[in-house]
């Protein structure tokens, strides 16, 4: 790879494979071949932080909105809970 290679389809890619490990993942395909696409992926952003084309810190936030696009949110906020919908033996674990 060049340093004066684009950075966009380069992230690009790097989103499809994502999209693909995810989409595998959510699907429960067979283990090795779900091994195999993270194994693309993992290559892949190790050959871009190698060639001095990204930094490992861009290539977490592309994981991280890839993962949000594909799974939602990672946390989320809760509505509270009447009491009245609470069952009794959680009641009494609480």
């Amino acid at each position: 790879m060049s340093k004066h290679m684009p950075k966009v389809p380069l992230v690009q890619t790097l989103r499809e494979l994502l999209r693909d490990v995810f989409r595998q993942r959510g699907a429960g395909v067979p283990n090795a071949r779900f091994a195999r696409a993270l194994g693309y992926a993992d290559g892949y952003m190790q050959a871009l932080i190698d060639a001095g084309l990204a930094e490992e810190r861009e290539l977490l936030q592309v994981v991280a909105e890839e993962r949000t696009r594909t799974d939602g949110p990672g946390s989320s906020e809760l509505a509270p809970v009447a009491e009245s919908e609470v069952p009794p033996v959680a009641r009494a674990v609480a």
